[in-house]
């Protein structure tokens, strides 16, 4: 394992130290994480980004600004409930509470 840079020490303790910092870095985080599981389930599915975009409704535009980190209003949100409505068509019911809150927190809810 490489060794961490002094700056990357330094990152590190700012993080550890700063309430609003490590917040909003965490919140960076569970973003990207959504952000990526969203491509790779569409990946999976062998879906292309127009074709989720009309399954819910919005534009390929911004199916391809969600994956790339570039829809930054809502972000989160909105991949949350693209996730909500991706469980109700493939199962035929609402997704239960702790799956949903599971995936808002960066958890990942298996079924």
């Amino acid at each position: 394992m490489a060794r961490k840079s002094d700056f990357m020490k330094w990152i590190d303790h700012q993080v550890d130290t700063d309430a609003d910092l490590k917040r909003k870095v965490d919140e960076y985080l569970i973003e990207t994480m959504i952000e990526q599981k969203l491509a790779a389930l569409r990946s999976q599915r062998a879906m292309t980004q127009a074709q989720l975009a009309q399954r819910f409704g919005v534009s390929q535009r911004h199916i391809a600004k969600l994956e790339a980190g570039r829809a930054k209003e809502h972000r989160a949100a909105h991949s949350v409930s693209l996730g909500d409505r991706t469980w109700r068509q493939a199962h035929g019911r609402r997704r239960p509470k702790r799956h949903a809150e599971a995936e808002a927190n960066g958890g990942i809810a298996h079924v």
